[in-house]
């Protein structure tokens, strides 16, 4: 079993969005995947840009993806490669199911040419951040 951390803030004046997640195996505690998505608006084609990068266990990797919100849904179309040459295309969809909780699904998956389907929905419960007192 996996768990881990989700975080999102803006960035500059609310200009761009970061994602950020930190996911480890549970029962030792060891890294399965980390990274960060910056999301920006692209002034000329009014879409959602996003530029990834992170670890899935020791294997780096980058990606980019355009996106849109809707039916109240964020719709994005990501492609990723690795540092080992794995190229890795998938839709992502998230949506609210109510204030405190995000359903994520990573569908259509295609990886180096080979179709692997869909991957199970991950959700995710908001839980408040707590700053930490300045000098901590």
């Amino acid at each position: 079993m996996v768990v881990g951390t989700d975080r999102v803030r803006w960035l500059l004046n609310k200009t761009a969005i970061q994602f950020t997640w930190d996911n480890k195996f549970k029962d030792d505690g060891k890294p399965f995947n980390f990274g960060t998505s910056i999301i920006t608006l692209d002034p000329v084609s009014k879409k959602l840009i996003c530029h990834n990068f992170g670890y899935d266990g020791k294997v780096y990797w980058t990606g980019k993806g355009v996106g849109e919100f809707k039916d109240n849904v964020l719709h994005f179309k990501i492609e990723e490669n690795t540092i080992n040459k794995t190229n890795t295309k998938y839709e992502t969809k998230r949506r609210k199911s109510n204030r405190k909780t995000m359903i994520v699904s990573h569908i259509n998956l295609v990886q180096n040419g080979k179709k692997i389907g869909d991957l199970k929905e991950t959700k995710m419960t908001r839980v408040p951040f707590k700053k930490k007192a300045a000098g901590n």
